[in-house]
């Protein structure tokens, strides 16, 4: 038999966890940087405009000034040289034209890059969109005053340094970020796993043990045994070398449960689960299989041994239980089945011990140990209590009616009942052999039922006849 199963563990969860943390923080990165990237080359392109713009403003002033018998390209050349040598550190040009003639003046960039940025400066719609040319960024500022048209395009290094310097800011945030994922996710995986062991020890705490005694249920005890008697695997504890396997039946807890209710009937299991606890100790375990059964399995015990703590056990229960004020016993009945000897596997061993403990109920002799030399007798005894279900519903159980006779007048007074079992295999058998069976199977009142139904038929057809016979009836 498998172990109990428990929820399934992903293993991917950890890493799936990981790489879906990483999507987020890498999705909330690019979101991020790309927002302060353009943000930043917006800024700084807006600030270098307006620097721009002032240069072209002073140009024009200074252009203003001239008489215009003055402006010739001397004049021109020195307010352009003052201007560009004094407030740009960068490559660059201004361009003054009118109708009749064109001024240039140059830093560091040639003619044939001032006349291509001429150009694309022409094609260009907005002033805010940089130039791209030779792997280099070119703003330009273009101004009309009168017949002055002045054209400034710079080089831009500042747009370059800033981008720079927020890129490198912005890789280090976006580490941190990658850093702080993988945590989270490290973190969450470790949270899950934990909560999912919380869950499987729950759930097969739940499934293994009886809510009413809190003892192991049947579920465990099959696990235990496999694991007990099984060969040598990594899943598995060490095997025994021999144990003993014990039934214990409560004998009266039928009773109790039908004259003080179930509340009292479950006061009475787990008081006697307590004392039966305290009986044994580890490695032998107390398991309830359901019902008024417990079973113990007791690993390393000899067949005397559990002798021993059966006697024990009956014992214990023999001994009184105040319940609801008043003082009960439930009496057991125990089988003991012993492996290897008797058994080898599990099914077996719980055979064996059950085969032995209806024995010891027939026999009211408190326990048996499972004789293999009187297994045809213990076989008889399970076929009889299998069939008594059939033997009422078919009427095979039948009344004798003994007279009672007055033995003054020799008059018959009345007659006393008497339950015969027509076996369709066996012939007729005796109360002796059937009325034990009967008490243990949970069929005491359906059996009386019937016996009163029956005599009271036979009352009414002697009545019928004339004959009025009391019957006597023992239940």
């Amino acid at each position: 038999m498998q172990q109990i199963a428990k929820i399934k563990q992903d293993k991917s969860v950890r890493p799936r966890l990981i790489w879906a943390c990483l999507c987020v923080a890498l999705l909330v990165s690019a979101i991020y940087v790309t927002v302060s990237y353009r943000l930043t080359a917006d800024i700084t392109v807006r600030s270098e405009l307006k620097a721009m713009g002032h240069i072209t403003s002073l140009v024009s002033n200074e252009l203003s000034q001239l008489k215009s018998q003055a402006i010739d390209a001397e004049n021109v050349d020195l307010i352009l040289s003052e201007i560009l040598l004094s407030a740009v550190n960068s490559p660059a040009f201004i361009t003054v034209s009118t109708p009749e003639q064109q001024w240039h003046k140059n830093l560091l960039i040639s003619s044939n890059q001032r006349s291509t940025l001429l150009q694309l400066v022409a094609e260009a719609e907005d002033n805010a969109e940089p130039i791209e040319l030779d792997d280099n960024t070119f703003l330009w500022q273009q101004r009309r005053i009168g017949q002055y048209q002045i054209t400034f395009v710079q080089q831009t290094q500042a747009l370059d340094l800033t981008l720079e310097f927020v890129a490198k800011r912005l890789l280090i945030t976006s580490i941190i970020v990658f850093w702080i994922a993988v945590w989270l996710a490290l973190t969450l995986a470790s949270v899950i796993a934990r909560r999912a062991q919380q869950v499987n020890e729950s759930l097969a705490y739940i499934a293994t043990h009886d809510s009413l005694t809190g003892l192991p249920n049947r579920l465990h005890l099959i696990e235990l045994l496999e694991n007990s008697l099984g060969p040598v695997t990594d899943d598995t504890d060490t095997p025994v070398d021999e144990g003993c396997l014990l039934i214990v039946d409560l004998d009266r807890f039928k009773e109790v449960n039908d004259s003080f209710g179930y509340a009292a009937g479950d006061t009475l299991l787990r008081e006697v689960a307590r004392r039966v606890s305290g009986l044994i100790s580890a490695p032998a375990e107390l398991i309830r299989t359901g019902g008024d059964e417990f079973i113990i399995w007791a690993p390393d015990y000899t067949i005397e041994r559990a002798k021993t703590l059966s006697l024990e056990i009956v014992n214990s229960c023999n001994s009184p239980i105040l319940i609801n004020g008043l003082t009960v016993n439930s009496g057991a009945s125990i089988g003991i089945s012993h492996y290897p000897s008797q058994a080898e596997d599990t099914a077996g061993l719980i055979v064996c011990a059950d085969t032995a403990m209806h024995k010891a109920k027939a026999m009211r002799s408190g326990w048996q140990v499972y004789d293999n030399k009187k297994i045809a007798d213990y076989k008889d005894i399970l076929q009889l209590r299998a069939e008594l279900s059939d033997a009422l519903a078919r009427q095979q159980i039948i009344l004798y009616y003994q007279p009672k006779v007055d033995l003054a007048t020799g008059e018959i007074t009345g007659a006393e009942a008497l339950c015969r079992w027509q076996h369709p295999r066996l012939g007729l058998l005796g109360p002796g052999e059937f009325i034990d069976l009967i008490e243990h199977s949970g069929k005491v009142q359906e059996f009386g039922r019937y016996i009163i139904a029956t005599a009271a038929a036979q009352a009414e057809q002697w009545h019928s006849e004339g004959l009025l016979v009391p019957i006597a009836i023992n239940l």
